[in-house]
Parts: C-alpha cells; sequence; structure tokens
C-alpha cells in the first residue's frame, strides 16, 4: 500500500481505537489495522490454543504472523464476501 500519514489513515470512517481487552473484535475475520502510518490487512486470534492472549496477524510470505503496535482497527467487506452474501 501507498504509505499515508497518520492523519490521513485516522480521518478515514469507521477506525476504531485498538484495545487489547476489547473481546468484541471478531476473530479470524479480516480488518484494516494500522500503527505508526501504516496499513495491513489482519485478523486478530489467540495466539496459542487455549490461551487468553488475544494478538493481531498479517500475512507475510504466505504465512501469518503476529505484529504488535496496533493503534487503530476498521472492520471491512471485502468484494468477494459481498458477491456471496456474506457482507
Amino acid at each position: 500500500m501507498n504509505e499515508l500519514t497518520r492523519e490521513q489513515i485516522l480521518s478515514m470512517p469507521d477506525w476504531i481505537e485498538y484495545q487489547e481487552n476489547d473481546r468484541s473484535i471478531e476473530s479470524h475475520v479480516k480488518h484494516l489495522i494500522t500503527a505508526d502510518g501504516d496499513v495491513w490487512l489482519g485478523q486478530r486470534y489467540r495466539t496459542n490454543y487455549g490461551s487468553r492472549h488475544y494478538a493481531w496477524h498479517v500475512l507475510i510470505r504466505d504465512e501469518w504472523q503476529e505484529i504488535n503496535g496496533i493503534t487503530h482497527w476498521s472492520p471491512i467487506t471485502l468484494p468477494r464476501e459481498v458477491e456471496h452474501g456474506q457482507g
């Protein structure tokens, strides 16, 4: 993605300040996430089976990797989900 300033990113609609203990964020669902002016497509889920610790993960080289420092997230509906009646 193109580099965006923090102000540009946060001016986009539907950004929600990330609270680590927020359990209302649907896990294993793609969301836009941001930190330090970068934007990724990420998923939030437990780091280990049975763990109570949730973390954001992004796809890097075909592997989901944990990423830290997320400040905001935004729910999204991808075009494929709309086509299949999921959005």
